[in-house]
């Protein structure tokens, strides 16, 4: 969101840069035309007697008098939010609050939770499986394997994971 509103503050001053770059008469030009025509249907005749370089001129001043209001709204619009986020904490989400549920502790005392059926393999059965995942996938050939294995097999890795 900071990216965004960043990108929107340089494109704002870009703009404001650019269309003070252009030459003085574009917006004399744009100012003359909105005193005596105003906006209304005129434009059309208004534009038809242009030269075209004054026209070309004025367009582009248009182009970039909209580009900045543009620019304004959004940097408005992304401050709100960022606003919104601040007073939040931070989080925006409402689905962030799913995960976290409170953890029901009985009052006369606190215990510490194992897991229960525990299904993942432990010790040696653990790197036995990892090899073998390896050898079908392609990653080490035979010999290597069977390196591996005898290393593996001579291990005293304890099966208690949770102790």
């Amino acid at each position: 969101m900071k990216k965004k509103l960043s990108k929107s503050v340089s494109v704002l001053i870009t703009s404001i840069i650019v269309l003070f770059l252009l030459p003085g008469d574009s917006l004399r030009l744009l100012s003359m035309y909105l005193r005596h025509y105003g906006l209304s249907e005129n434009i059309i005749r208004y534009f038809s007697r242009m030269p075209a370089s004054e026209l070309f001129l004025m367009l582009i001043s248009i182009f970039f008098i909209v580009l900045i209001i543009i620019s304004i709204i959004k940097i408005l619009i992304l401050s709100y939010k960022l606003g919104a986020n601040r007073s939040t904490g931070g989080t925006a989400r409402p689905a962030a609050k799913v995960f976290a549920k409170p953890v029901a502790v009985s009052a006369a005392r606190h215990v510490t939770e194992e897991a229960i059926n525990c299904s993942h393999s432990t010790g040696k059965a653990k790197y036995l499986e990892q090899i073998d995942g390896y050898l079908k996938t392609g990653l080490i050939d035979r010999a290597e394997y069977n390196a591996l294995k005898t290393r593996y097999e001579r291990l005293n890795i304890p099966d208690d994971y949770h102790g």
